[in-house]
């Protein structure tokens, strides 16, 4: 603006259709490369390979074999991305303004600022519904297109760019990832480094330059407020609120899944393990507000609450992890311990959980992951004095003044890079083989 002499920003997409639909392809576009990736690096290449023999180009072999063999997993991958759009909460909440409230936040609203619960209710109800109906479309693609969390990459599928085309088409590639998916994540951590703010000598100017304040900050209680809650502390309520999730998501998510691979008809099962991914972040933090407050245990502990709403929410992904390395598992070695005179019990702790160590690791770092960045339940759960790093996020983020907006730049630093870790030791232990 100074270069070109300008008095306001020559794009402005706040509280905008268009910087909404950005952010929601920024982080449901990983979605969809998920589960469609996954579902085609499990393909055989046997059928490619022979269409080849006969002289079957490559576009020729995408659109008569590839893509008919996907096309169940991409219809799932679509309805999962529009149902995790449906019930988004956090990006209206910040980029959307009261022009594009959506259900998910007018159900916030009515709670928390117009108290009309009976509308919220009202609104959750009609939600829960559409959501149901998405989601049980998606278990039904899902298991029609045998979509799985923990691909087994097939090495004859991996293979470098050869010809001038393909060479092309990946630098492409990589220019695309770098400018939409790197750049905002790299312009958060610059923005956490960089001082933004008014010139207290000169009227009209900004001064600029690299700091660490930020990051000192939540260190320390300059305010000296009875009701203020260090940034740091946020970070301990997160982590302690993730190893719950993870503890308590991680076993029921182990007898879940041990359970379904000893029942014939699952279909039922399978829906109510499900069911919490069919319900919204927000509906289910109305709920729990509604049910559990009015107990005196959940009154004298209400932080209580917020993990077992954190394992609801990460129960069917945990489930989704374990139950194929559940099922991979031969079955002549339980046959072999019955005949040992194992108990059932013996064999699920001596043999299969050994087995299943890695999916386990998997499935206990998916639940850690969502808890760090649960949104929606936590804001009408969580207590004023027992915040998360995104409720604080986003507290810091509504309050004015240059150092409130850098400290939340900097807490959202620490929880990409917590959650970028995570992601890098879980792909490490996806890739390698679920039963040896």
């Amino acid at each position: 603006m100074n270069i070109f002499n300008l008095q306001n920003p020559p794009i402005q997409w706040m509280n905008t259709l268009g910087i909404i639909l950005l952010a929601h392809v920024f982080y449901n576009t990983s979605v969809f490369v998920r589960m469609v990736g996954a579902a085609w690096a499990q393909l055989e290449v046997q059928q490619e390979q022979a269409a080849r023999i006969l002289g079957a180009n490559a576009w020729q072999r995408f659109r008569r074999i590839t893509l008919p063999l996907l096309k169940p997993s991409i219809i799932s991958a679509l309805l999962m991305v529009f149902l995790f759009d449906f019930t988004s909460f956090g990006v209206i909440l910040l980029l959307g303004g009261p022009a594009f409230s959506t259900l998910e936040v007018e159900i916030y609203l009515q709670t928390t600022q117009m108290l009309d619960l009976p509308m919220a209710g009202i609104l959750s109800m009609i939600q829960l519904v559409i959501t149901f109906c998405i989601a049980a479309l998606t278990l039904r693609e899902k298991k029609a297109g045998s979509i799985a969390f923990l691909p087994d990459i097939k090495n004859e599928r991996l293979q470098k760019p050869r010809t001038h085309t393909q060479k092309v088409f990946l630098a492409v590639l990589l220019v695309f990832v770098i400018l939409f998916f790197v750049l905002p994540e790299v312009s958060l951590l610059l923005r956490s480094l960089v001082r933004l703010e008014a010139d207290r000598t000169q009227i009209g100017q900004i001064s600029t330059g690299f700091t660490l304040d930020f990051y000192k900050e939540l260190f320390q209680n300059t305010r000296r407020s009875l009701f203020y809650v260090p940034p740091i502390q946020a970070l301990k309520n997160s982590v302690l609120y993730a190893l719950a999730t993870t503890l308590i998501a991680g076993v029921l998510g182990v007898i879940s899944a041990y359970g379904l691979t000893r029942v014939r008809r699952t279909g039922l099962l399978r829906a109510l393990v499900n069911l919490p991914l069919g319900t919204s972040s927000v509906t289910l933090g109305l709920g729990f507000l509604l049910t559990f407050t009015r107990l005196s245990f959940f009154q004298d502990f209400p932080q209580v609450l917020v993990p077992i709403a954190h394992s609801l929410i990460a129960l069917p992904v945990v489930i989704s992890t374990l139950y194929p390395a559940f099922s991979a598992i031969p079955s002549n070695m339980h046959a072999a311990a019955g005949v040992l005179g194992a108990s059932p019990i013996n064999v699920l702790i001596k043999i299969d959980l050994p087995l299943i160590r890695r999916p386990m690791l998997v499935g206990a770092l998916y639940a850690f992951i969502l808890s760090l960045g649960e949104f929606g339940a936590t804001s009408f759960l969580t207590r004023p004095a027992f915040p998360t790093l995104p409720v604080a996020i986003y507290r810091y983020l509504s309050l004015p003044g240059a150092m409130n907006y850098g400290q939340a730049m900097a807490m959202a630093c620490i929880l990409m890079l917590v959650c970028a870790f995570s992601m890098f030791i879980m792909d490490k232990f996806s890739s390698q083989d679920v039963v040896s």
